[in-house]
């Protein structure tokens, strides 16, 4: 098996995405199902876990419920975290931006999501290979696409080495 999970990065340290209710309403407006199945014409499967089916301790049902599609909740996640309807108390329109290395079909699929969904602005940003990589590099990304295949058959090995850090800026990879 050629183990390996993809995923979107957020700034976690930076607003808005610093707000664990929004990045929860993000997630949970997102149908995998459909991003998979027809957007990337079966050749990912959904994940909601950052172990891979087939791999040790993989347990992606009873996990799924954190990410599980569902509009209401995200909606609901969404005005927990001060954005109604994709606004804040002020009515200014929220608005992110998934940063991106050249056109990707996943990053037009959330961002259709998102906006349809929860009514907020998503701004693709592509950018130069280079450019991306440099402000990778400089923790100046809000939000990417990243992903991690194994070293060895071990998920320590998924769940250490792009979530640990001993800077205070986070991972090289994040």
């Amino acid at each position: 098996n050629n183990f390996q999970s993809g995923f979107l990065i957020c700034h976690t340290q930076r607003p808005p995405l610093d707000n664990t209710k929004l990045r929860q309403a993000l997630s949970h407006a997102v149908d995998r199902e459909t991003m998979c199945y027809t957007v990337l014409g079966g050749t990912a499967s959904p994940g909601y876990t950052m172990l891979p089916p087939g791999f040790p301790a993989f347990n992606q049902e009873g996990l799924k419920h954190y990410q599980a599609f569902d509009v209401e909740l995200a909606k609901s996640l969404l005005a927990e975290a001060g954005y109604p309807e994709g606004k804040d108390a002020t009515g200014k329109q929220l608005e992110v931006r998934i940063d991106l290395s050249g056109r990707n079909a996943q990053a037009e699929f959330i961002q259709q999501q998102w906006q349809d969904n929860l009514g907020i602005k998503v701004n693709l940003d592509i950018m130069d290979g280079g450019v991306w990589s440099k402000r990778r590099a400089e923790h100046d990304l809000e939000m990417f696409f990243s992903g991690y295949e194994y070293d060895y058959i071990d998920p320590a090995n998924f769940l250490t080495q792009g979530w640990r850090s001993i800077s205070e800026k986070g991972s090289n990879r994040c």
